[in-house]
């Protein structure tokens, strides 16, 4: 059975959540704001802007005490002492939004793949440079008295005008290098097409190397870079989140007497 409330006065404000009168911005009985939504819509986008990212006093002071102390930081903040700190998630959010805002901005790509040779040196190259890629792939090769058209040295096609498709598309060649880099600068690279022989190389080398896992993500490089990026950068901040976790249980497992929710607390800050 609840209690009666307590009279009111006509000019007397209630709670629109649990009807108690109001003394001032909040209810004391709910904690409800006395806020109206019947308002202009950007407000609610703003609402959200403040509740997840409020910048005042306390955001630059954890930073400052990121800086000097992290880990009196998390310390505090489990003690207690939390009035003087950002919460944690948010200031995990906060950097891990600017971090990829930053990246984007400066034209950092979280992984960067390239391909060596690169498109502009392709269609640019003389006879000679032609003749030089074809004599690396295999030293010695005309003096065992074998021919490069005969001999299977790699996947792809041999260096030269099989290159450049008719449509002015590229082919992967045999010696085309692939490299996988974190934060790099620039734009993907021009993609590079495979033949059905190139696509079964692939797999026999592979899978006889015991990483025929592999096969699809090196096929979707090469024949879609600029999408296999946005992929991996899309994917970043989940492995972000997965970072924080598992450096989580990594100190769980150094300091086993502390709660768990302590050790959360020091990954994100």
């Amino acid at each position: 059975m609840t209690s009666p409330r307590p009279p009111s006065t006509p000019d007397q404000r209630h709670c629109a959540n649990c009807g108690a009168p109001l003394d001032g911005p909040y209810c004391a009985a709910c904690g409800q704001a006395e806020a109206d939504l019947r308002r202009p819509i950007l407000s609610l986008v703003t609402d959200f802007l403040d509740g997840a990212f409020a910048w005042d006093g306390r955001f630059l002071t954890t930073l400052r005490g990121l800086y000097m102390r992290p880990g009196g930081v998390a310390r505090d903040y489990v003690d207690g002492k939390r009035m003087q700190f950002s919460p944690p998630m948010r200031i995990y959010l906060i950097m891990t939004l600017a971090f990829f805002a930053l990246s984007a901005a400066a034209g950092i790509r979280p992984l960067a793949i390239t391909f060596t040779p690169d498109a502009a040196t392709i269609r640019s190259q003389s006879a000679g440079d032609i003749e030089d890629r074809r004599a690396r792939l295999r030293p010695g090769a005309d003096a065992a008295g074998d021919t490069l058209d005969d001999a299977t040295l790699a996947c792809g096609v041999l260096p030269g005008p099989d290159e450049i498709a008719a449509d002015g598309s590229l082919v992967f060649a045999r010696d085309t290098g692939i490299n996988i880099a974190l934060f790099r600068r620039g734009t993907p690279p021009e993609s590079r097409n495979l033949d059905l022989q190139t696509e079964q190389c692939f797999h026999t080398v592979l899978t006889n190397g015991g990483a025929g896992w592999v096969e699809p993500v090196v096929i979707e490089a090469i024949r879609h870079p600029a999408a296999y990026e946005a992929r991996a950068a899309a994917n970043a901040s989940q492995a972000f989140l997965l970072m924080v976790a598992v450096f989580a249980l990594l100190n769980l497992a150094l300091h086993p007497r502390r709660r768990l929710i302590e050790h959360v607390v020091y990954s994100l800050y």
